[in-house]
């Protein structure tokens, strides 16, 4: 092999391998863009699905569980701030914590509305689900609240004509009084959640506390049978209240489940034009 021939080898060689350098680089740092991106969707959706759960509790305001319900007298509730919810614009408060510090501190964020609009390039399933999801709870929302509000309305207005005594604990001892006597809005939204409960056929068993003071203090068959009355009478709307509830509680639930199976994934599907 001539030196000219060698020297042309040689060079040519050079670019090859320079060029698969510079190929490798190129994706090297498309691929740290595409990863980078991938965990900034994945903090949004941290808010996303925080933000669901406020609106859930909006809609339905006893997400507390069953042993502190209450029910508190009507009106209550944010009908027109459902009308008009937009997932997106969800102000929510985060923890963020101190890299510095064992301090934690609670600030005031919103939702990436940029990210939140790229969600369809990668997640189009998940886009899905918040469309429907926001467009549920706009049309539920507000039926939801107004059907709690009159089932409020029924509850306090039985419990004001009841001839029960109803018992508080003082700090040392119980006390029986009417219940228009007790002038305790905690004491009587406690009541109230208790045939709120009896009404809707909550198991006993996710309630038991609220159970026992009422058999001990001689009132469970009352708040039983006053439950009972009222459950007849609301009848159908009773139905209906169930029915949106279990129907906005799947969306919100299935939208969230969603979010979760992503921040599962190790790989970003899609392109946008922040790659």
């Amino acid at each position: 092999m001539s030196i000219i021939t060698s020297v042309i080898f040689t060079v040519i060689g050079g670019l090859v391998a320079g060029g698969v350098g510079y190929f490798a680089t190129i994706v090297s740092l498309r691929e740290q863009r595409k990863q980078k991106h991938f965990e900034e969707h994945k903090n949004n959706l941290k808010a996303v699905s925080k933000a669901l759960d406020q609106i859930w509790g909006e809609v339905w305001p006893f997400v507390s569980g069953a042993e502190d319900l209450k029910l508190y007298r009507p009106p209550f509730g944010n009908t027109k701030r459902i009308e008009n919810l937009e997932i997106k614009r969800e102000p929510i408060a985060m923890e963020l914590s101190n890299p510095f510090s064992d301090d934690n501190r609670t600030i005031q964020v919103g939702i990436d509305p940029i990210l939140y609009d790229d969600i369809p390039t990668h997640f189009p399933e998940l886009h899905k689900l918040l469309e429907e999801t926001e467009l549920e709870v706009r049309k539920n929302g507000k039926q939801i609240l107004t059907l709690l509000n009159s089932l409020s309305a029924n509850i306090y207005d039985k419990l004001a004509c009841s001839d029960m005594d109803f018992p508080y604990w003082d700090g040392n001892k119980a006390i029986f009084k009417k219940f228009t006597d007790l002038k305790n809005e905690i004491i009587e939204s406690d009541y109230a959640g208790d045939i709120f409960l009896r009404v809707l056929g909550e198991d006993e068993d996710d309630w038991p506390n609220k159970v026992r003071w009422l058999k001990s203090n001689n009132v469970y068959n009352e708040i039983r049978r006053l439950g009972e009355e009222i459950g007849n009478e609301f009848g159908n709307d009773l139905n209906k209240l169930r029915d949106l509830h279990d129907l906005t509680f799947k969306h919100i639930n299935g939208t969230k489940e969603e979010i979760n199976k992503i921040e599962l994934t190790t790989r970003l599907k899609g392109r946008c034009r922040f790659l």
